[in-house]
């Protein structure tokens, strides 16, 4: 839904019940797209590669390897043994696959596991472990942060999605039983069936995203750049070519200037997609520079003609950067690590 709104100005929500009451969407359609996720995950620990913080960590793997073993081993079998204790909150097929050893898990177990493993009490009085396991549990915890010296301090993470294999859980459509999809594109846009190839390096990728990806943003698409040129053109003019950013179905507004909206995607699509460029060329334009004054209100109340620019309000960030500018106070610099709100640096790039 979120992907049908932002990259393709479609609301596919009705889709999801039955085929859509305004727009050419059939039920189907919506669980093809919704199959190109199936296989996500979040994954909120992607670490950005440096070269000192991977050898400052290879240190300390060499030297905590024998410990770290042991302690993996024994935890790994507490948290199974803490998992099947408490399995009894989740439904029946929860509880089975507790029971299952984690390398037999399927990709939407794999899933379902990480749905419910924050619910799983970590704290919790664990009567089935004895109390010989969880004393030498705290006795290697107790080791282990000796060499808290040795360890790197982590990059930023940043946060992402990931696949849960190679495999994906199949997709069936809501309220038809066993009809299973194959992931697939709009058939208004696309009837062809969607062609899938494993993404190079990565063994545990399905591919189809990026298979999406590439479908959203070939050249040929006629939604994706008339979308996103739309909503800069917003970001400056207060009100999009088509007011309705999310819907250029038949229940959105119609284009006030089509033929300007078309020139804009062409312009991005031929610059290579560069978001930069289609920035610069509106705030250079004759009609980004016109002054906001009010003699011809009556006669366009809304503006939609664009004689002249919209009075909009500044942001706290944009008057206090303002406010450091004129003093002479503004740290002009750029990027690096988040400071506190009193150093004078700037606020909007």
């Amino acid at each position: 839904e979120v992907t049908g709104e932002v990259m393709l100005g479609l609301g596919l929500r009705c889709a999801r019940c039955h085929d859509h009451k305004y727009d050419p969407i059939p039920q189907r359609d919506y669980y093809r797209l919704q199959s190109f996720f199936a296989a996500m995950v979040p994954h909120d620990n992607i670490l950005r590669t440096r070269k000192s913080f991977q050898r400052a960590k290879s240190d300390w793997n060499r030297a905590t390897h024998q410990l770290r073993a042991e302690l993996d081993k024994i935890e790994t079998l507490h948290q199974v043994t803490k998992r099947r204790a408490q399995s009894w909150r989740f439904p029946p097929y929860i509880q089975t696959l507790y029971n299952k050893p984690q390398d037999q898990w399927s990709s939407l177990e794999k899933q379902y596991a990480y749905l419910t493993n924050p619910q799983i009490d970590k704290n919790a009085d664990d009567k089935k472990s004895d109390d010989q396991t969880i004393q030498r549990l705290k006795e290697l915890k107790q080791k282990l942060k000796e060499f808290d010296s040795l360890h790197p301090k982590p990059p930023h993470s940043v946060p992402g999605v990931t696949d849960v294999g190679a495999a994906a859980p199949t997709t069936f459509v809501a309220g038809r039983g066993s009809a299973p999809v194959e992931p697939g594109f709009l058939s208004i846009l696309d009837p062809t069936t969607a062609k899938i190839s494993a993404v190079s390096g990565k063994a545990e990728s399905t591919g189809r995203r990026a298979a999406l990806a590439r479908w959203i943003t070939r050249a040929d698409n006629p939604l994706t750049s008339r979308v996103i040129s739309n909503r800069i053109w917003q970001q400056y003019f207060l009100r999009g070519i088509v007011a309705t950013p999310n819907d250029f179905g038949r229940q959105g507004s119609a284009p006030s200037h089509p033929e300007l909206l078309d020139w804009l995607a062409n312009r991005l699509v031929q610059d290579g997609w560069s978001l930069k460029r289609l920035h610069r060329l509106i705030v250079s334009s004759a009609v980004y520079q016109q002054t906001s004054l009010r003699a011809m209100i009556e006669a366009d109340t809304e503006n939609m003609l664009l004689w002249r620019m919209r009075m909009k309000r500044l942001q706290s960030e944009q008057i206090r950067d303002a406010m450091l500018a004129v003093s002479g106070e503004l740290d002009w610099r750029m990027g690096g690590a988040s400071v506190a709100g009193e150093i004078p640096r700037r606020s909007v790039y």
